[in-house]
């Protein structure tokens, strides 16, 4: 079976990540996972340290949010994005009053480089209120 979804991914999904995951002798194919932990389809247990990439920042298949995702798809499982949506709004004011998520160039309207004072003033501005800075740059690899 590995080497069937080796293969599989060589020819029909990523040939340049199939070969380097041989390289890295990491043949193995995920099964499931919980936590921090992924298992493969043999049973052996590896140490989650991507996270989605920071998708999963509370580990795979959180009870809570499991929950909160089953909830909401049984009202409505993708927002239309044609008209405003409650949820989404009221998540970005919470997030908003917890900490100054900031992402220091911009990916998603295209690439938005801020000024070079930019991130300094923000710098200044959390220190001066006692406010974490969280810069979430994935877009260029470094969040």
């Amino acid at each position: 079976m590995i080497g069937r979804v080796a293969a599989l991914y060589e020819r029909h999904l990523n040939p340049g990540l199939a070969h380097l995951m041989k390289r890295l002798g990491l043949t193995a194919t995920e099964a499931e996972a919980k936590g921090c932990i992924v298992v493969d389809e043999d049973g052996n247990e590896w140490l989650d340290c991507i996270a989605g990439f920071g998708a999963l920042n509370f580990g795979h298949r959180h009870h809570k949010i499991v929950e909160a995702v089953r909830q909401q798809l049984e009202v409505m499982p993708l927002s239309s994005r044609m008209l405003f949506s409650r949820p989404q709004a009221e998540l970005a004011l919470l997030l908003a009053e917890m900490t100054p998520l900031l992402e220091p160039i911009q990916g998603e309207a295209g690439v938005i480089v801020p000024p070079d004072d930019f991130l300094p003033k923000v710098r200044e501005i959390c220190d001066r209120n006692g406010s974490l800075l969280i810069a979430d740059e994935v877009q260029t690899g470094l969040g």
